[in-house]
C-alpha cells in the first residue's frame, strides 16, 4: 500500500532510547493543524522501507491545534497531558505520555510511524441477534 506522505508534522528524533520515564519522540509542526487528524503507531521497519505495524500499540492526540514553532513530546512512560512553554526555547510544546509500562524503542529496528486519518466507517451499536446459520 503506498500511502501519502505527511508534510504538515516531522518526526524530528526518538531520544533517550530504552531509558524509563525520559524515552520520548519528538515531533515539529511545520504548519499550523489539527493534531485530531493523525495517529502514531510502533512498528517493525522492514527492508524495503515500509513498517509492519505492532497491534495495540496506536496512540491518537486528540482535539488539539498546533502552530509553529512549538514542539510535541511524547514520552513512552506513564503521565499527564501538559500545554507548557520550554525553558530555552520559548515555544509552546505539547506533552503527551503514551502510558506504556515499558520503552519501546530500545530493539533495533523498531520506529515510530505517524499517519494521517484519510477515511473511516463506523460501526452501529452492538444488538443481541440470533446466530446467522442456525
Amino acid at each position: 500500500m503506498i500511502l501519502q506522505p505527511i508534510h504538515e508534522l516531522t518526526i524530528v528524533v526518538v531520544a533517550d532510547v530504552g531509558v524509563p520515564n525520559q524515552e520520548r519522540i519528538v515531533i515539529r509542526p511545520t504548519q499550523s493543524v489539527n493534531l485530531a487528524g493523525f495517529g502514531l503507531y510502533v512498528g517493525q521497519l522492514l527492508p524495503n522501507g515500509m513498517i509492519r505495524p505492532y497491534p495495540d500499540h496506536f496512540l491518537w492526540f486528540g482535539e488539539i491545534f498546533v502552530a509553529p514553532p512549538s514542539w510535541i513530546i511524547i514520552y513512552t512512560g506513564p503521565g499527564n497531558f501538559q500545554q507548557t512553554r520550554l525553558p530555552n526555547a520559548g515555544e509552546e510544546a505539547y506533552v503527551f505520555h503514551w502510558g506504556k509500562n515499558f520503552t519501546l524503542f530500545g530493539v533495533p529496528g523498531i520506529v515510530p510511524a505517524l499517519f494521517r486519518f484519510d477515511g473511516i466507517l463506523i460501526g452501529t451499536q452492538p444488538i443481541k441477534t440470533p446466530l446467522l446459520g442456525k
